[in-house]
């Protein structure tokens, strides 16, 4: 299936490419350029596929179902192709959070879609049909819902809701006939009414968890086509237009599941409600993480607060090590100043951490600093800034470093990054010059 992107990127829009075949791998960062995702998606489009490797395992796993001499035996068989599933299964749905959490901190509405030849929600499910079908035994499909997986999906819709993501899922499968006429079902002469109840079985457990993905965040699905064009430009028209709603829940409600209800006083027939049915209110402290790990992944910074990062001379430690100084400086006057009798008072958080060319994360250090300024020098202190050093030690090599601070009274947060080359003498006192996908995107 091919799937283009066309010049519907209007300004400020940005894409971003990732596969998935045992690991995420990002094809492209995000851009707004068409050219370079089409590039990717050509290039995607010639990659192989475990799809091949499934469907043989499947038509060998019915095969040996039919001509099995025992339910035991065919029960046997459907055990070792359901359990693989459902390892393969839980390996995807793991991609697919890591996926979310990486784009929780980004700003603005989120548009994640999901091409794929179905998830399944019962792995094997189709199998145990089939041995139903062949012993005449209404407890085999039964036997299946111990690979149910229906649970670990709602987690992912959560997590999607929490994190303002929209599921647009396609089912690159296409139109999907129940027609009991498959190779392995010719092979082996399966009545044609059973292996239409085995396809229809297979095709349901595929689409239902693109279906509810969809559903549940706000989205929109394709499938039973093999045409997706018609799919596509709607869901070209959600990035454009939409309406955005929005309140403000309680702070004493943070953490908790929040459902949400949209009414039309008049809904005429044509008009179709869509949006996601929930969300968990994130606390402050969550909210952080996400930003945090948006500008580690992604390179996006936030920063209200004005702050800024200077990285002193770097220096040897005797383990091999390189120590670099982290001078964090904040503006007083973008900091809350509470009056507490002759003094006026205030509290920041900050938090550093690194991440080097390798994945490997430095511990995250966190440092309170509390604020206490005399009433008769606050309109002085309020043009001046604060500034505090943090000694990281870290290995040689490029390293991702990223500061965030948290006004404790507004509750406003910046996350800024810096790039820097650990044990460059050239560049000790001075961040390098980087490839371009290392870019700090700000938002």
């Amino acid at each position: 299936m091919r799937v283009f992107l066309h010049d519907n990127i209007e300004k400020g829009d940005e894409v971003m490419v990732v596969s998935y075949d045992r690991s995420l791998n990002v094809r492209q960062p995000f851009t707004g350029s068409p050219d370079l995702v089409n590039t990717v998606l050509r290039e995607i489009e010639g990659m192989s596929g475990s799809a091949i490797e499934r469907e043989s395992e499947r038509a060998t796993a019915i095969e040996a179902i039919y001509e099995a001499n025992s339910i035991h035996t065919a029960e046997f068989h459907a055990k070792n192709y359901a359990a693989n599933q459902y390892h393969e299964v839980n390996n995807t749905l793991d991609a697919i959070r890591e996926m979310l959490d990486s784009l929780a901190g980004l700003p603005g509405r989120k548009m994640l879609v999901h091409v794929s030849d179905g998830i399944p929600m019962v792995p094997g499910q189709d199998l145990y049909q089939a041995i139903q079908s062949r012993f005449a035994a209404i407890t085999a499909m039964g036997e299946s819902f111990s690979y149910d997986l229906s649970r670990r999906y709602m987690q992912v819709i959560a997590r999607a809701n929490s994190n303002r993501v929209s599921f647009y899922t396609v089912d690159a499968g296409g139109l999907r006939t129940q027609s009991g006429l498959g190779a392995e079902s010719a092979a082996i002469n399966t009545p044609v009414p059973v292996a239409r109840a085995v396809d229809a079985v297979r095709a349901s457990n595929l689409q239902d968890t693109l279906i509810m993905m969809a559903n549940r965040t706000g989205g929109q699905y394709i499938v039973n086509t093999n045409d997706v064009s018609e799919g596509l430009s709607r869901f070209a028209s959600d990035i454009g237009n939409y309406y955005s709603l929005g309140y403000r829940a309680p702070a004493a409600n943070r953490g908790r599941y929040h459902s949400i209800d949209v009414t039309l006083k008049s809904q005429p027939k044509e008009w179709q409600l869509r949006y996601r049915e929930g969300y968990r209110d994130k606390s402050i402290e969550a909210q952080l993480e996400d930003s945090i790990r948006a500008f580690l992944v992604h390179g996006y910074e936030t920063n209200p607060l004005a702050i800024s990062v200077d990285l002193g001379a770097q220096s040897p430690t005797t383990d091999g090590n390189i120590l670099v100084p982290v001078r964090i400086r904040i503006p007083m006057g973008n900091v809350v100043l509470l009056p507490r009798g002759e003094f006026y008072e205030g509290r920041v958080r900050l938090y550093f951490g690194a991440t080097d060319e390798e994945g490997r994360d430095a511990p995250m250090q966190e440092l309170p600093l509390d604020l206490r300024i005399p009433e008769s020098s606050i309109d002085l202190a309020r043009q001046d800034e604060v500034a505090r050093v943090i000694d990281a030690t870290m290995r040689p090599g490029v390293h991702k470093l990223v500061v965030a601070v948290r006004d404790e009274i507004s509750e406003d947060r910046s996350v800024v990054g810096r790039f820097v080359m650990v044990g460059s003498p050239e560049n000790r006192e001075q961040n390098p010059t980087l490839p371009p996908s290392l870019d700090v995107r700000k938002q």
